[in-house]
């Protein structure tokens, strides 16, 4: 299986991307499963950060791991996903700590368990990172309007925005390509068309 994962930060548009890229070159979707309905502490966590950091996360993980495991006995060529796990721990929880949802133990722990999951994890052959300001995160969370992430605010999305941009700087599993606001994913084809060569240049 070559994997190509596109990520970004909250409402990013990578699930947008990832259907557009499926839907133009024929290639199988393993996208999110609606978080308000799959992760029992999604909705809890948005009430009470402070309580339920640590058990998101760990949903999360599983989900993510449950998901790979699926993924390994599928017999696909090329396939979508709209993030990566690895961000679970590597953006997500890290954020979580420097805010104080997390403390020093918990963030601990989750390291210590994502040494061992993300063995299970299929490492993409290709990064696409999705870029787009905080201001314009905060507007696509409203318009979508998923009930748990209304209460999301602009200092919680720039610090995950933040921690975003450091990790796919340093992100070096695979090569990464970088799509900013500019990047129309609904119009013509032709940005679609543009990066889609690019992703078969580097699934050879």
């Amino acid at each position: 299986m070559k994997l190509i994962a596109v990520t970004g930060s909250i409402a990013a548009g990578a699930t947008t991307l990832g259907k557009a890229l499926v839907a133009g070159n024929g290639w199988t979707p393993f996208f999110e499963a609606d978080v308000e309905r799959a992760n029992p502490f999604f909705a809890l966590y948005h009430e009470d950060p402070l309580r339920y950091a640590l058990h998101n996360q760990l949903a999360f993980l599983a989900q993510s791991s449950e998901l790979h495991d699926e993924m390994r006995v599928r017999d696909v060529d090329v396939a979508v996903q709209d993030y990566t796990p690895f961000e679970h721990t590597e953006v997500y929880a890290c954020t979580q700590a420097s805010l104080g949802r997390l403390d020093r133990r918990e963030l601990q722990l989750l390291e210590r368990l994502t040494v061992f999951v993300e063995r299970s994890f299929i490492v993409p052959r290709v990064l696409v990172y999705r870029r787009l300001s905080e201001t314009a995160l905060l507007e696509r969370i409203q318009r979508r309007g998923r009930p748990s992430e209304q209460k999301l605010d602009l200092e919680f999305l720039k610090a995950i925005r933040e921690r975003f941009e450091e990790w796919a700087s340093q992100w070096n599993r695979s090569p990464v390509i970088t799509v900013d606001e500019t990047f129309d994913a609904l119009g013509d084809g032709a940005h679609i068309a543009e990066l889609s060569a690019k992703l078969l240049t580097l699934l050879v």
